[in-house]
């Protein structure tokens, strides 16, 4: 680490290979059943050894201030409430005691890179460079679902070495033909992770005269964007959805549309589906994915409504209104009893925050997801906290996010919080060094 450390020093912004390598591991990890104990060994215990040698750098870089206290009384209630709510009602369902810790399973992740990412580019960068390695990782990501499915000897190979869940059983299944990545099957989480990446894009290259962040060139944003809509596409349909919602905000927000722009995108998709119509001719599975991606959008721009089994099931099953009580308290149920499958068979996020612990344990929840966001308005950054909100609030509904959406938006605000307390220290420290 040091090493890269003193390369990146000599250009804070330059994209350093080994921070790369990181991002793209950790933001997509491997878990498989072969290597279960050292995998989670890689995903938690690393960082939390890297923090604990970087102490004082950590203590630097972590306030207790009102804001962090707040954000651990939240989650503190959280955690009691879900170990309670089981033990008092009788059910001994603590499913979702475990989903509340994901908080801070996840925080462990995004703040150990955002120490890595501010320590190698300096506190000045590092919320751009985050920003920037976040995305190109989803690209990455991406990438490499199209190289195993044009090389699927590749794809076996490492899917068998690693023996991941859920990889045979889905591998047949009607549009997932580019479901399979470096961490096993791709979906929700995966798309998700490329809808954020869209967020820091639109962000990075929209806003201008910004003191926190460098703005991205139009070749940087457009190449990774559409590498991100890629995988919007393959993931989850959902992701195509708040893909086309963040564009819209973000356009609306900037009040601005670069021409230049739009006709580069124009051009690049008239030639990708010009690409598609030729290869569904011949190719089977990759029409079937088309099918399965585009159908639903393509009714509701012809008819204006869809009869998508996906979406009609989610909203007319999945959501519904319970008993008062229910409504009120929740079940204190996260599984079906002696079974994996959710409560009530639901798989939607909002509705599995009341069935379990009613709209009482949703304020908490939903006010975490509020006050995580609040500090970006203590810089300004509306529209940052805007487009994170929809790509939120959208995915929320199709299922739970809020795990991870929660300590991703706390690193983003600490990321501007170091760069307007550091990053002028930071600047003169190297200016000093190069002077010597």
């Amino acid at each position: 680490m040091t090493r890269i450390a003193s390369e990146s020093r000599l250009n804070s912004s330059k994209i350093s290979v080994g921070v790369l390598i990181l991002f793209a591991l950790y933001i997509f990890p491997i878990v498989g059943n072969n290597y279960q104990v050292l995998s989670y060994g890689i995903i938690y215990i690393v960082p939390m050894i890297y923090l604990f040698l970087k102490y004082g750098y950590v203590e630097k870089h972590l306030k207790l201030n009102n804001y962090n206290i707040i954000n651990a009384g939240f989650l503190i209630v959280m955690i009691l409430l879900s170990l309670f709510l089981p033990a008092v009602r009788g059910t001994d369902d603590y499913e979702f005691a475990w989903t509340v810790l994901g908080i801070v399973r996840y925080f462990i992740i995004h703040f150990f890179l955002a120490i890595v990412v501010s320590r190698v580019h300096g506190e000045k960068f590092a919320i751009t460079m985050f920003m920037k390695y976040y995305a190109i990782s989803s690209a990455i990501y991406v990438i490499v679902s199209i190289i195993f499915y044009l090389l699927p000897t590749i794809a076996t190979f490492w899917n068998a070495f690693w023996n991941f869940p859920n990889v045979e059983r889905f591998a047949g299944v009607y549009g997932y033909t580019f479901r399979h990545g470096w961490s096993g099957f791709s979906g929700f989480r995966d798309t998700y992770s490329c809808s954020v990446s869209v967020v820091f894009l639109l962000y990075l290259y929209f806003e201008r005269n910004n003191e926190y962040i460098i703005s991205l060139k139009t070749s940087e944003f457009v190449i990774l964007l559409i590498f991100n809509l890629l995988g919007n596409m393959f993931y989850g349909r959902i992701g195509v959805a708040v893909f086309a919602a963040e564009i819209i905000l973000s356009m609306v927000m900037y009040h601005r549309i670069r021409w230049d722009l739009l006709f580069i995108f124009i051009i690049i998709l008239a030639l990708l589906i010009l690409s598609l119509s030729i290869i569904i001719e011949s190719n089977e599975e990759i029409k079937e994915w088309f099918t399965w991606m585009s159908g639903p959008f393509v009714q509701v721009l012809t008819t204006g409504k869809t009869d998508s089994y996906s979406y009609n099931h989610l909203v007319n099953d999945m959501y519904f209104m319970p008993e008062f009580k229910t409504l009120l308290i929740g079940d204190a149920r996260y599984l079906e009893p002696g079974t994996r499958f959710y409560y009530m068979h639901t798989d939607g996020g909002y509705m599995r925050q009341i069935l379990f612990w009613g709209i009482t344990g949703s304020i908490f929840t939903y006010g975490f997801v509020l006050h995580s966001l609040k500090n970006l308005g203590r810089y300004k950054q509306y529209k940052l906290a805007m487009l994170l909100l929809i790509c939120f609030a959208i995915y929320e509904f199709k299922g739970e996010i809020f795990y991870e959406m929660i300590p991703l938006m706390i690193v983003i605000s600490y990321l501007f919080d170091w760069k307007k307390r550091f990053g002028y220290e930071d600047s003169l420290q190297k200016g000093q060094s190069y002077g010597r």
